[in-house]
């Protein structure tokens, strides 16, 4: 069943994948709720509760006949740390010294956790077998905490196997989000690496694929640099225009107490910083001359 079932107002908050799957050829369907979490949401059973109840209802409207299915809620979990939130949606009532003859009262229900940070090499070899799931489950697990290009090289027989055998778009889908989790400094080693994966049979597809990573961050890479530019452009012609500002206050200031300016001090009140000018503009109203005015501040 497509995630698009979940009612719309639930869109942002909805799983990443919504399925219904029939068991030993019954007539009982058991909906899969899969959702991905990088941190850890101790609220998450009210989340999970929301996404069941949005599912009933679409199910209600669409086959108002037929009885609701059972939804079953899995957290694919990568947060550093570990998963350290109650899986129990009772938990985040407070029943105070009324648990036991309450809790059977209100909705309840426990989500399951695969816990990625948890997991070792071989319990992640044992949840994914392909080697794509296992890939991605090992950048899941270590690409914030480790250095992404070293990942690639210790768990190289993993990704040598993605570059053989996954279709592009799967592996250039993978790099691009080691490549999220690496810093930017290290994006030109992190494709180094993955342009060697495959042997002979991958290598060329990797590298094609590392070439278009490549061109993408280099086009980002000159869109950020013109957008800091403009950013640095505004940024000094507010100054600019701060500092014209503050020389035609002095100048008019000036010439309306003491005439038209000297040559000497028209060219002193051209070249003056904003440092200059603030203090001039201090003395405006003190200064008894265009000499006591200008000629300790230039």
């Amino acid at each position: 069943m497509p995630g698009t079932q979940v009612e719309r107002r639930l869109v942002e908050r909805r799983t990443d994948l919504v399925f219904a799957v029939r068991v030993g050829g019954s007539d009982v369907a058991i909906v899969l709720v899969f959702e991905h979490q990088s941190t850890v949401d101790p609220w998450f059973g009210l989340r999970a509760l929301r996404y069941g109840l949005g599912h009933w209802e679409q199910h209600r409207k669409s086959r108002p006949t037929m009885p609701l299915p059972p939804i079953v809620t899995v957290v694919l979990s990568h947060a550093v740390g570990g998963w350290t939130a109650s899986r129990h949606l009772a938990d985040l009532v407070d029943f105070g010294a009324l648990r036991d003859p309450l809790e059977a009262l209100v909705p309840g229900f426990e989500y399951l956790v695969l816990d990625v940070a948890r997991l070792t090499d071989a319990e992640v070899a044992r949840v994914a077998t392909g080697s794509l799931a296992r890939g991605l489950l090992l950048l899941f697990r270590d690409g914030r905490t480790h250095r992404v290009s070293a990942l690639l090289q210790r768990h190289a027989s993993v990704f040598d196997a993605i570059a053989r055998g996954a279709k592009l778009e799967a592996v250039e889908g993978l790099l691009r989000y080691a490549l999220s989790q690496a810093d930017e400094a290290e994006h030109r080693e992190v494709l180094e690496v993955v342009a060697t994966l495959g042997g002979e049979k991958g290598e060329r597809n990797m590298r094609s694929v590392a070439d278009k990573l490549f061109q993408d961050g280099y086009a980002k890479g000159i869109e950020k640099g013109i957008e800091k530019g403009i950013e640095k452009g505004i940024e000094k012609g507010i100054e600019r225009g701060r500092i014209d500002g503050q020389r035609e206050l002095v100048r008019r200031a000036a010439e309306k107490r003491f005439g038209a300016l000297a040559p000497t001090h028209a060219v002193a009140l051209s070249a003056a910083d904003a440092q200059t000018l603030e203090r001039w503009i201090d003395r405006l109203f003190t200064a008894s001359s265009p000499d006591d005015l200008f000629g300790h501040g230039s």
